[in-house]
Order: C-alpha cells, then sequence, then structure tokens
C-alpha cells in the first residue's frame, strides 16, 4: 500500500485509513481493527504495512492480491 508522503497524516494512521477504506463496503470495519490489532499484539515488531496486509488477507479485503505481490506489499521488497 502507498501513502502520500505530503498528507499530514502519520504513515501508519494513512496505511489504516486504507485498510477501513477497503473493509467499509462489506460493513468490515470492526472485524479489520480487530484482525490489526490482534497481529500487533501478536507481532509487534512487525511493521505496520504488514499488519495491514495481513488483517486486510484476513477477510479477502484487498482485492484477490496475493500475499507475495512484491508491489502491493513493499514490506517484502
Amino acid at each position: 500500500m502507498k501513502t502520500d508522503p505530503y498528507n499530514p497524516r502519520p504513515h501508519d494512521i494513512q496505511l489504516i485509513a486504507q485498510g477501513l477504506k477497503k473493509a467499509e463496503p462489506w460493513g468490515l470495519q470492526a472485524e479489520f481493527a480487530w484482525s490489526l490489532a490482534t497481529h500487533i499484539r501478536t507481532y509487534p515488531n512487525d511493521p505496520m504495512e504488514m499488519a495491514v496486509q495481513v488483517a486486510l488477507d484476513d477477510w479477502d479485503l484487498d482485492g484477490g492480491t496475493s500475499e507475495g505481490d512484491s508491489q502491493e506489499n513493499d514490506y517484502l521488497g
């Protein structure tokens, strides 16, 4: 996921907002947030990009991109 370096919101907050936006059409914002919190609690040293991607993948919210898609998942790069 890409963030806007000119956006005044912090990078991590932009990533979370993007995840929530992807969850919104299906009303899965709470489920996304739960998965995100669970991942961060379990793997506190993972980057936010990974935590958001895992939470999206938990609920199939990422439009069919695979976990190995390095362009979508910058943390793999």
